[in-house]
């Protein structure tokens, strides 16, 4: 069993998760088998709420992206009092898209943007905004090797 499984199995142990949320297909699918019996409840809340009842002890665990947690808790008036911790299970990376309208102005937009990314992929200043400014420092090795690995090996 692994370390997600027993902490869904755990019914000592209370976690907020957002409703209608996707998480990757591996936790996703560890929620199928294990959320109706676990102690989770799925609302709709903002990150910086939620953190709120971690901080509060009102909670004992929440699910989300390491970014969200890092730049959240950044962001936050109370600091950084939250550690995240990796789910080793989904190693998968996840592809995030630019949607803009079907019409000829989007394709514009599109291009444009794509010819800029490719322009620019490469400078040690936009890797790390893509690559760190959002992580913590677990997070930011791993995220710099996706990126060498998927983006500049393209």
């Amino acid at each position: 069993m692994t370390v997600t499984e027993n902490v869904l199995r755990n019914f000592d142990l209370k976690g907020v998760l957002g409703r209608e949320r996707a998480y990757g297909e591996t936790i996703d699918n560890l929620l199928v088998r294990y959320e109706s019996d676990a102690n989770i409840d799925r609302i709709e809340m903002e990150v910086t709420n939620i953190l709120e009842l971690l901080l509060l002890k009102r909670i004992d665990f929440t699910i989300d992206y390491s970014e969200v947690f890092h730049y959240t808790s950044k962001s936050y008036a109370r600091g950084n009092n939250i550690i995240s911790l990796p789910i080793i299970e989904e190693t998968s990376i996840k592809k995030v898209y630019l949607a803009c309208p079907k019409t000829e102005w989007g394709k514009q937009v599109i291009n444009r943007i794509n010819q800029i990314l490719a322009e620019i992929k490469t400078e040690e200043e936009w890797i790390k905004i893509v690559a760190e400014s959002w992580l913590d420092e677990k997070a930011r090795i791993n995220s710099r090797e996706a990126y060498n690995q998927i983006i500049l090996n393209q």
